[in-house]
Protein backbone atom coordinates (compact mmCIF):
# COMPACT_ATOMS: atom_id res chain seq x y z
CA UNK A 1 0.00 0.00 0.00
CA UNK A 2 1.25 3.43 -1.17
CA UNK A 3 0.00 6.57 0.74
CA UNK A 4 0.01 10.24 -1.18
CA UNK A 5 1.95 12.48 1.17
CA UNK A 6 0.57 16.60 1.96
CA UNK A 7 3.97 16.95 0.06
CA UNK A 8 3.39 15.19 -3.04
CA UNK A 9 -0.25 16.60 -3.84
CA UNK A 10 1.53 19.43 -5.33
CA UNK A 11 3.31 17.48 -7.50
CA UNK A 12 0.62 15.23 -9.11
CA UNK A 13 0.76 16.19 -13.11
CA UNK A 14 -2.71 16.69 -15.25
CA UNK A 15 -2.47 13.42 -16.37
CA UNK A 16 -1.90 11.48 -13.54
CA UNK A 17 -5.33 13.54 -11.46
CA UNK A 18 -7.45 12.38 -14.61
CA UNK A 19 -5.90 8.83 -13.98
CA UNK A 20 -7.56 8.82 -10.44
CA UNK A 21 -10.31 10.88 -11.48
CA UNK A 22 -11.07 8.27 -13.58
CA UNK A 23 -10.06 5.58 -11.32
CA UNK A 24 -11.03 6.15 -7.77
CA UNK A 25 -13.56 8.81 -8.62
CA UNK A 26 -15.88 8.81 -11.48
CA UNK A 27 -14.97 8.47 -15.01
CA UNK A 28 -17.59 10.28 -16.29
CA UNK A 29 -16.81 13.11 -14.60
CA UNK A 30 -13.48 12.74 -15.46
CA UNK A 31 -14.68 12.49 -19.37
CA UNK A 32 -16.82 15.97 -19.28
CA UNK A 33 -14.39 17.96 -17.16
CA UNK A 34 -12.19 17.27 -19.40
CA UNK A 35 -13.93 18.36 -22.68
CA UNK A 36 -13.66 21.88 -22.08
CA UNK A 37 -10.31 24.15 -21.86
CA UNK A 38 -10.51 25.29 -18.28
CA UNK A 39 -9.60 22.00 -17.31
CA UNK A 40 -6.32 22.26 -19.39
CA UNK A 41 -4.18 22.93 -16.81
CA UNK A 42 -4.39 23.16 -12.66
CA UNK A 43 -5.71 26.87 -11.03
CA UNK A 44 -2.69 27.98 -8.71
CA UNK A 45 -4.55 29.97 -6.48
CA UNK A 46 -7.71 32.13 -6.26
CA UNK A 47 -8.59 36.07 -4.96
CA UNK A 48 -11.72 38.36 -5.86
CA UNK A 49 -13.63 37.16 -8.52
CA UNK A 50 -10.13 36.04 -10.37
CA UNK A 51 -8.88 32.47 -10.70
CA UNK A 52 -4.96 32.24 -11.40
CA UNK A 53 -3.26 29.42 -13.86
CA UNK A 54 0.22 28.79 -14.27
CA UNK A 55 2.25 31.95 -16.38
CA UNK A 56 0.16 34.54 -14.63
CA UNK A 57 -3.13 33.94 -16.47
CA UNK A 58 -5.62 36.02 -14.42
CA UNK A 59 -9.54 34.36 -15.45
CA UNK A 60 -12.57 36.38 -14.50
CA UNK A 61 -15.04 33.98 -12.55
CA UNK A 62 -18.16 34.96 -13.33
CA UNK A 63 -19.96 31.28 -11.67
CA UNK A 64 -20.18 32.91 -8.07
CA UNK A 65 -19.06 29.37 -6.64
CA UNK A 66 -22.49 28.30 -7.14
CA UNK A 67 -24.06 30.27 -5.02
CA UNK A 68 -21.15 30.22 -2.54
CA UNK A 69 -18.38 32.83 -3.36
CA UNK A 70 -20.50 35.93 -2.43
CA UNK A 71 -17.57 37.82 -0.71
CA UNK A 72 -15.40 36.71 -3.91
CA UNK A 73 -12.81 33.79 -3.57
CA UNK A 74 -10.30 34.16 -0.17
CA UNK A 75 -11.75 37.11 1.32
CA UNK A 76 -8.74 38.37 3.51
CA UNK A 77 -11.17 39.13 6.06
CA UNK A 78 -11.83 35.59 6.58
CA UNK A 79 -8.86 33.97 5.86
CA UNK A 80 -7.43 36.25 9.04
CA UNK A 81 -10.52 34.87 11.08
CA UNK A 82 -9.90 31.49 10.01
CA UNK A 83 -5.39 31.61 10.48
CA UNK A 84 -6.25 33.44 14.10
CA UNK A 85 -8.33 30.63 15.42
CA UNK A 86 -5.84 28.13 14.25
CA UNK A 87 -3.08 29.70 15.42
CA UNK A 88 -5.00 30.02 18.62
CA UNK A 89 -5.38 26.36 18.64
CA UNK A 90 -8.83 27.14 19.68
CA UNK A 91 -11.25 24.11 20.75
CA UNK A 92 -12.84 23.06 17.46
CA UNK A 93 -14.95 19.85 18.29
CA UNK A 94 -16.54 18.91 21.96
CA UNK A 95 -20.58 18.68 22.19
CA UNK A 96 -20.24 18.93 26.24
CA UNK A 97 -18.80 22.29 26.56
CA UNK A 98 -20.28 25.11 25.89
CA UNK A 99 -19.21 26.86 23.04
CA UNK A 100 -18.63 30.62 22.84
CA UNK A 101 -18.75 30.51 18.72
CA UNK A 102 -22.10 28.53 18.61
CA UNK A 103 -23.13 30.72 20.56
CA UNK A 104 -21.77 33.80 19.10
CA UNK A 105 -22.90 32.63 15.84
CA UNK A 106 -26.86 31.84 16.27
CA UNK A 107 -26.99 35.43 17.94
CA UNK A 108 -25.62 36.86 14.91
CA UNK A 109 -28.26 34.60 12.62
CA UNK A 110 -30.78 35.71 14.94
CA UNK A 111 -30.43 39.58 14.70
CA UNK A 112 -30.99 39.20 10.28
CA UNK A 113 -34.89 37.62 11.02
CA UNK A 114 -37.75 38.94 12.65
CA UNK A 115 -38.22 38.27 16.46
CA UNK A 116 -40.44 35.13 16.00
CA UNK A 117 -37.24 32.98 14.64
CA UNK A 118 -35.03 32.68 17.03
CA UNK A 119 -34.08 29.45 17.01
CA UNK A 120 -30.88 28.19 15.43
CA UNK A 121 -29.27 24.78 14.20
CA UNK A 122 -26.34 24.76 12.41
CA UNK A 123 -25.24 21.68 10.04
CA UNK A 124 -23.15 21.38 6.72
CA UNK A 125 -25.05 21.56 3.70
CA UNK A 126 -28.27 22.82 2.50
CA UNK A 127 -29.55 19.80 1.89
CA UNK A 128 -29.03 18.45 5.52
CA UNK A 129 -30.57 21.87 6.61
CA UNK A 130 -33.92 21.20 4.75
CA UNK A 131 -34.03 17.15 6.32
CA UNK A 132 -33.50 19.08 9.57
CA UNK A 133 -36.49 21.93 9.29
CA UNK A 134 -38.13 19.02 7.51
CA UNK A 135 -37.89 16.56 10.88
CA UNK A 136 -38.76 19.58 12.79
CA UNK A 137 -42.22 20.25 10.96
CA UNK A 138 -43.00 16.59 11.06
CA UNK A 139 -42.46 16.08 14.86
CA UNK A 140 -43.89 18.96 15.78
CA UNK A 141 -47.48 16.95 15.33
CA UNK A 142 -46.41 14.04 16.55
CA UNK A 143 -46.59 11.89 13.18
CA UNK A 144 -50.13 13.04 13.13
CA UNK A 145 -49.71 14.89 9.51
CA UNK A 146 -48.27 12.66 6.84
CA UNK A 147 -47.82 15.40 3.44
CA UNK A 148 -45.76 18.12 2.31
CA UNK A 149 -46.81 20.27 -0.29
CA UNK A 150 -43.57 21.21 -2.25
CA UNK A 151 -43.47 23.24 -5.79
CA UNK A 152 -42.66 20.97 -9.16
CA UNK A 153 -40.13 23.50 -9.75
CA UNK A 154 -38.44 23.18 -6.29
CA UNK A 155 -35.28 22.08 -5.40
CA UNK A 156 -34.32 21.34 -2.11
CA UNK A 157 -31.62 18.65 -2.06
CA UNK A 158 -30.32 15.11 -3.42
CA UNK A 159 -30.86 13.31 -0.58
CA UNK A 160 -33.49 10.74 -0.10
CA UNK A 161 -35.96 12.77 1.70
CA UNK A 162 -35.02 16.22 -0.24
CA UNK A 163 -34.58 14.56 -3.24
CA UNK A 164 -38.36 13.02 -3.28
CA UNK A 165 -39.88 16.86 -2.90
CA UNK A 166 -37.27 17.95 -5.93
CA UNK A 167 -38.65 18.89 -8.59
CA UNK A 168 -37.55 17.08 -12.00
CA UNK A 169 -35.04 15.38 -9.94
CA UNK A 170 -37.62 13.40 -7.64
CA UNK A 171 -39.10 11.85 -11.23
CA UNK A 172 -35.88 11.18 -13.18
CA UNK A 173 -34.32 10.00 -10.98
CA UNK A 174 -34.54 5.70 -9.73
CA UNK A 175 -33.56 6.47 -6.38
CA UNK A 176 -35.80 5.60 -3.27
CA UNK A 177 -38.56 8.17 -2.42
CA UNK A 178 -40.65 8.95 0.63
CA UNK A 179 -43.98 9.02 -0.80
CA UNK A 180 -44.79 11.90 1.38
CA UNK A 181 -45.32 14.83 -1.31
CA UNK A 182 -47.81 16.78 -2.93
CA UNK A 183 -47.06 18.97 -5.94
CA UNK A 184 -48.76 21.76 -6.66
CA UNK A 185 -47.14 24.48 -9.70
CA UNK A 186 -45.11 27.36 -8.40
CA UNK A 187 -47.05 30.58 -8.74
CA UNK A 188 -50.19 29.07 -9.99
CA UNK A 189 -53.35 29.94 -7.65
CA UNK A 190 -55.55 27.48 -9.82
CA UNK A 191 -52.92 24.53 -8.31
CA UNK A 192 -53.28 25.24 -4.93
CA UNK A 193 -57.15 25.76 -5.05
CA UNK A 194 -57.36 22.11 -6.09
CA UNK A 195 -55.29 21.34 -3.44
CA UNK A 196 -57.54 23.00 -1.20
CA UNK A 197 -60.67 21.05 -1.93
CA UNK A 198 -58.37 17.87 -1.04
CA UNK A 199 -57.40 19.32 2.06
CA UNK A 200 -61.25 20.13 3.25
CA UNK A 201 -61.42 16.21 2.82
CA UNK A 202 -58.17 14.97 4.62
CA UNK A 203 -56.09 17.52 6.13
CA UNK A 204 -53.49 15.53 5.95
CA UNK A 205 -50.44 18.27 5.62
CA UNK A 206 -47.55 18.88 7.96
CA UNK A 207 -45.50 21.58 5.85
CA UNK A 208 -45.41 23.41 3.09
CA UNK A 209 -41.34 23.89 1.99
CA UNK A 210 -41.08 26.75 -1.30
CA UNK A 211 -38.27 28.93 -2.93
CA UNK A 212 -39.67 32.67 -2.79
CA UNK A 213 -37.13 32.46 -5.94
CA UNK A 214 -37.38 29.97 -8.59
CA UNK A 215 -37.45 30.05 -12.25
CA UNK A 216 -35.17 32.80 -11.74
CA UNK A 217 -38.52 34.82 -10.52
CA UNK A 218 -39.87 36.05 -7.65
CA UNK A 219 -42.91 33.72 -5.82
CA UNK A 220 -45.99 36.32 -6.56
CA UNK A 221 -47.38 38.28 -3.90
CA UNK A 222 -51.26 36.81 -4.36
CA UNK A 223 -49.52 33.25 -4.59
CA UNK A 224 -47.56 34.13 -1.37
CA UNK A 225 -51.11 35.48 0.26
CA UNK A 226 -52.71 32.40 -0.81
CA UNK A 227 -50.29 29.95 1.13
CA UNK A 228 -50.72 32.07 4.18
CA UNK A 229 -54.56 31.68 4.13
CA UNK A 230 -54.16 28.04 3.87
CA UNK A 231 -51.78 27.77 6.29
CA UNK A 232 -54.13 29.57 8.84
CA UNK A 233 -56.74 27.28 8.04
CA UNK A 234 -55.39 23.52 7.91
CA UNK A 235 -52.54 24.30 10.51
CA UNK A 236 -49.37 23.68 9.00
CA UNK A 237 -45.93 25.10 9.18
CA UNK A 238 -44.14 26.66 6.05
CA UNK A 239 -40.72 26.56 5.41
CA UNK A 240 -38.61 29.10 3.13
CA UNK A 241 -35.95 27.45 1.22
CA UNK A 242 -32.95 30.32 1.00
CA UNK A 243 -30.16 27.97 0.34
CA UNK A 244 -29.31 29.48 -2.88
CA UNK A 245 -30.84 32.95 -3.08
CA UNK A 246 -29.66 34.16 0.98
CA UNK A 247 -27.35 36.50 1.64
CA UNK A 248 -28.08 38.98 -0.69
CA UNK A 249 -27.89 37.24 -3.87
CA UNK A 250 -31.12 38.20 -5.58
CA UNK A 251 -31.04 42.27 -4.13
CA UNK A 252 -32.96 41.55 -0.88
CA UNK A 253 -30.88 39.99 2.42
CA UNK A 254 -33.11 36.56 1.83
CA UNK A 255 -35.37 36.52 -1.44
CA UNK A 256 -38.56 36.70 1.27
CA UNK A 257 -37.37 39.53 2.91
CA UNK A 258 -39.41 41.43 -0.42
CA UNK A 259 -42.41 40.23 1.55
CA UNK A 260 -42.17 41.37 5.33
CA UNK A 261 -45.94 40.56 6.08
CA UNK A 262 -45.28 36.86 5.05
CA UNK A 263 -42.87 35.51 7.85
CA UNK A 264 -42.77 31.97 7.87
CA UNK A 265 -41.78 29.42 10.40
CA UNK A 266 -39.15 27.60 9.42
CA UNK A 267 -35.85 29.05 7.04
CA UNK A 268 -32.77 27.09 5.99
CA UNK A 269 -30.06 28.98 4.58
CA UNK A 270 -26.19 27.80 3.38
CA UNK A 271 -24.21 28.30 0.53
CA UNK A 272 -22.46 32.03 1.30
CA UNK A 273 -23.37 31.39 4.83
CA UNK A 274 -19.66 29.47 4.72
CA UNK A 275 -17.97 32.66 3.30
CA UNK A 276 -16.31 30.51 0.46
CA UNK A 277 -14.33 28.45 2.94
CA UNK A 278 -16.40 26.97 5.52
CA UNK A 279 -19.07 24.34 5.22
CA UNK A 280 -21.94 25.09 6.85
CA UNK A 281 -25.78 25.61 6.76
CA UNK A 282 -28.52 25.99 8.98
CA UNK A 283 -32.19 26.54 9.67
CA UNK A 284 -33.57 29.37 12.22
CA UNK A 285 -37.52 28.56 13.26
CA UNK A 286 -39.84 29.86 15.27
CA UNK A 287 -39.21 29.89 19.19
CA UNK A 288 -42.35 28.26 19.80
CA UNK A 289 -42.66 25.68 17.28
CA UNK A 290 -38.93 24.96 18.50
CA UNK A 291 -39.59 24.97 21.86
CA UNK A 292 -42.58 22.63 21.53
CA UNK A 293 -40.34 19.48 19.61
CA UNK A 294 -36.81 19.52 20.95
CA UNK A 295 -36.65 22.32 24.50
CA UNK A 296 -37.62 18.71 26.08
CA UNK A 297 -35.19 16.91 28.03
CA UNK A 298 -35.82 13.67 26.37
CA UNK A 299 -35.65 15.50 22.69
CA UNK A 300 -32.69 17.91 23.29
CA UNK A 301 -30.21 15.53 21.16
CA UNK A 302 -32.85 14.12 19.09
CA UNK A 303 -31.62 16.20 16.06
CA UNK A 304 -27.83 16.15 16.03
CA UNK A 305 -24.82 16.67 13.66
CA UNK A 306 -21.61 15.56 14.25
CA UNK A 307 -20.07 18.99 12.80
CA UNK A 308 -23.10 20.62 14.62
CA UNK A 309 -20.98 23.81 15.49
CA UNK A 310 -17.38 22.77 14.88
CA UNK A 311 -15.74 26.15 15.98
CA UNK A 312 -13.63 27.13 12.87
CA UNK A 313 -16.63 26.63 10.70
CA UNK A 314 -18.53 29.00 12.95
CA UNK A 315 -15.96 32.13 13.74
CA UNK A 316 -15.70 31.85 9.64
CA UNK A 317 -19.33 32.34 9.31
CA UNK A 318 -19.46 35.20 12.08
CA UNK A 319 -17.13 36.84 9.98
CA UNK A 320 -18.87 36.40 6.81
CA UNK A 321 -22.27 37.40 8.02
CA UNK A 322 -20.28 40.76 8.99
CA UNK A 323 -18.47 41.37 5.89
CA UNK A 324 -22.21 40.92 4.02
CA UNK A 325 -23.45 43.65 6.90
CA UNK A 326 -20.72 46.27 6.77
CA UNK A 327 -20.64 45.84 2.82
CA UNK A 328 -24.65 45.50 2.42
CA UNK A 329 -24.48 43.18 0.25
CA UNK A 330 -28.14 43.65 -1.06
CA UNK A 331 -27.55 46.96 -2.35
CA UNK A 332 -24.12 45.62 -4.49
CA UNK A 333 -26.78 42.98 -5.97
CA UNK A 334 -29.19 45.78 -7.30
CA UNK A 335 -26.16 47.32 -8.38
CA UNK A 336 -24.95 44.57 -10.34
CA UNK A 337 -28.88 43.64 -11.53
CA UNK A 338 -28.88 47.19 -13.37
CA UNK A 339 -25.46 46.46 -15.13
CA UNK A 340 -26.58 43.44 -16.41
CA UNK A 341 -29.80 44.60 -17.69
CA UNK A 342 -27.77 48.12 -19.63
CA UNK A 343 -25.63 45.55 -21.19
CA UNK A 344 -27.59 42.94 -21.95
CA UNK A 345 -30.14 46.08 -23.59
CA UNK A 346 -27.08 46.81 -25.39
CA UNK A 347 -26.30 43.92 -26.94
CA UNK A 348 -29.97 43.59 -28.05
CA UNK A 349 -30.03 46.72 -29.51
CA UNK A 350 -26.67 46.44 -31.60
CA UNK A 351 -27.73 43.13 -32.34
CA UNK A 352 -30.70 43.11 -33.50
CA UNK A 353 -30.65 39.42 -35.21
CA UNK A 354 -29.64 38.00 -31.62
CA UNK A 355 -32.42 36.07 -30.50
CA UNK A 356 -31.18 35.72 -26.55
CA UNK A 357 -33.44 36.58 -23.82
CA UNK A 358 -32.53 37.30 -20.04
CA UNK A 359 -34.48 36.20 -16.81
CA UNK A 360 -33.20 36.85 -13.42
CA UNK A 361 -32.25 39.43 -10.76
CA UNK A 362 -29.58 40.68 -8.57
CA UNK A 363 -26.39 38.77 -9.12
CA UNK A 364 -28.62 35.50 -10.52
CA UNK A 365 -29.41 35.20 -13.94
CA UNK A 366 -30.15 33.06 -17.10
CA UNK A 367 -29.21 34.53 -20.78
CA UNK A 368 -30.66 32.46 -23.29
CA UNK A 369 -29.80 31.93 -26.84
CA UNK A 370 -31.40 30.79 -29.52
CA UNK A 371 -29.88 27.29 -31.06
CA UNK A 372 -28.78 27.89 -34.43
CA UNK A 373 -28.49 24.40 -34.79
CA UNK A 374 -31.99 23.65 -34.33
CA UNK A 375 -32.93 21.25 -37.17
CA UNK A 376 -29.67 18.93 -36.50
CA UNK A 377 -31.12 18.96 -32.44
CA UNK A 378 -34.67 17.60 -34.54
CA UNK A 379 -33.25 14.80 -36.38
CA UNK A 380 -31.14 13.82 -33.20
CA UNK A 381 -34.14 13.20 -31.27
CA UNK A 382 -35.55 10.67 -33.82
CA UNK A 383 -32.28 8.80 -33.94
CA UNK A 384 -31.89 5.66 -31.23
CA UNK A 385 -28.89 7.28 -29.61
CA UNK A 386 -28.01 5.31 -26.34
CA UNK A 387 -25.02 7.04 -25.07
CA UNK A 388 -27.02 10.49 -25.49
CA UNK A 389 -29.44 10.58 -22.43
CA UNK A 390 -31.32 13.63 -22.85
CA UNK A 391 -31.37 14.03 -26.52
CA UNK A 392 -33.74 16.80 -26.66
CA UNK A 393 -31.42 19.18 -25.03
CA UNK A 394 -28.25 17.49 -26.44
CA UNK A 395 -27.50 19.95 -28.84
CA UNK A 396 -28.59 23.30 -26.75
CA UNK A 397 -26.20 21.72 -24.21
CA UNK A 398 -23.34 21.03 -26.39
CA UNK A 399 -23.61 24.86 -28.45
CA UNK A 400 -23.99 26.41 -24.90
CA UNK A 401 -21.05 24.56 -23.75
CA UNK A 402 -18.97 25.59 -27.10
CA UNK A 403 -19.89 29.53 -25.71
CA UNK A 404 -18.75 29.20 -22.60
CA UNK A 405 -15.53 27.05 -23.71
CA UNK A 406 -14.88 30.34 -25.78
CA UNK A 407 -15.11 32.76 -23.33
CA UNK A 408 -12.09 30.66 -21.14
CA UNK A 409 -10.43 30.49 -24.42
CA UNK A 410 -9.94 33.20 -25.96
CA UNK A 411 -11.43 35.77 -23.13
CA UNK A 412 -9.88 34.31 -20.03
CA UNK A 413 -13.82 34.29 -18.57
CA UNK A 414 -15.00 31.04 -16.10
CA UNK A 415 -18.55 30.81 -16.84
CA UNK A 416 -21.03 27.87 -16.45
CA UNK A 417 -24.12 26.46 -18.30
CA UNK A 418 -27.65 26.01 -16.81
CA UNK A 419 -29.12 22.40 -16.27
CA UNK A 420 -32.93 22.85 -15.86
CA UNK A 421 -33.48 19.31 -15.81
CA UNK A 422 -33.25 19.54 -11.96
CA UNK A 423 -35.75 21.47 -11.00
CA UNK A 424 -37.50 22.67 -14.02
CA UNK A 425 -41.54 24.16 -14.37
CA UNK A 426 -43.52 25.15 -17.55
CA UNK A 427 -42.94 28.57 -16.94
CA UNK A 428 -39.08 28.81 -17.49
CA UNK A 429 -38.24 31.19 -20.72
CA UNK A 430 -37.51 27.77 -22.76
CA UNK A 431 -36.13 25.03 -22.99
CA UNK A 432 -32.65 26.17 -24.15
CA UNK A 433 -29.38 25.46 -22.04
CA UNK A 434 -28.61 28.90 -20.86
CA UNK A 435 -25.59 30.72 -19.78
CA UNK A 436 -25.36 31.39 -16.20
CA UNK A 437 -24.30 34.66 -14.96
CA UNK A 438 -24.23 34.38 -11.31
CA UNK A 439 -21.08 36.45 -9.76
CA UNK A 440 -19.54 37.13 -6.33
CA UNK A 441 -21.29 40.26 -5.36
CA UNK A 442 -17.70 42.07 -5.12
CA UNK A 443 -17.74 41.89 -9.23
CA UNK A 444 -17.10 45.77 -10.75
CA UNK A 445 -18.88 47.34 -13.02
CA UNK A 446 -15.45 47.47 -15.80
CA UNK A 447 -15.87 43.83 -15.11
CA UNK A 448 -19.56 43.17 -15.77
CA UNK A 449 -19.29 45.03 -18.90
CA UNK A 450 -16.11 43.12 -19.96
CA UNK A 451 -18.23 39.57 -19.56
CA UNK A 452 -21.23 40.67 -21.90
CA UNK A 453 -18.62 42.58 -24.66
CA UNK A 454 -16.74 39.32 -25.04
CA UNK A 455 -20.07 37.37 -24.72
CA UNK A 456 -21.20 39.61 -27.80
CA UNK A 457 -18.20 39.02 -29.17
CA UNK A 458 -18.41 35.13 -28.81
CA UNK A 459 -21.89 35.40 -30.02
CA UNK A 460 -21.11 37.40 -33.22
CA UNK A 461 -18.14 34.80 -34.26
CA UNK A 462 -18.57 32.21 -36.59
CA UNK A 463 -20.62 29.59 -34.55
CA UNK A 464 -20.18 26.65 -36.90
CA UNK A 465 -16.34 27.13 -36.12
CA UNK A 466 -17.59 27.38 -32.44
CA UNK A 467 -19.41 24.03 -32.13
CA UNK A 468 -16.61 22.22 -34.07
CA UNK A 469 -13.80 23.72 -31.97
CA UNK A 470 -15.80 21.97 -29.26
CA UNK A 471 -16.62 18.88 -30.64
CA UNK A 472 -13.21 17.96 -31.14
CA UNK A 473 -12.02 18.84 -27.77
CA UNK A 474 -15.10 16.53 -26.35
CA UNK A 475 -14.41 13.40 -28.89
CA UNK A 476 -10.69 13.39 -27.58
CA UNK A 477 -11.59 13.35 -24.47
CA UNK A 478 -14.44 10.53 -24.99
Amino acid sequence: MKLLKTKDVDKLNLKQVKKIYKENVNSSIAKILGAFSFNDSFPIKAEGCYIYFKNNKKVLDVTGGIGVLNHGHNDSRILAARINFQKKKRIDFHKLFFSKYTAALSYNVSQLFPSKLSKVFLCNSGAEANEGAIKLAYKYFNGKKEKILSSSSGFHGKLVATGSISGNYAEEFTFPKINFNIKFKFNDIKSLNKIEKKLKKNNNIFCLIIECYSEFRFIDEQFLKKIFELKKKYNFIIIFDEVYTGWGKVGYMFSFNKFPKYVPDIVTFSKSFGGGKSSISGFIANKDIFSKVYELDKNAFLHTTTYNGFGEECITAIEAINIFHNSNFPSLSKKIEKNVQNNFTNIKNKNPKLNISLKGDGAYFAIYIENPFFNAEKIINKIPIKFIKDKKNYISKIYTASIINELFKKYKIYSILGDSSLAKGKSIVDDRTPILFKPSLIIKEKEINYFFNSLEKVLCSNQNILILKFLKNLIKNL
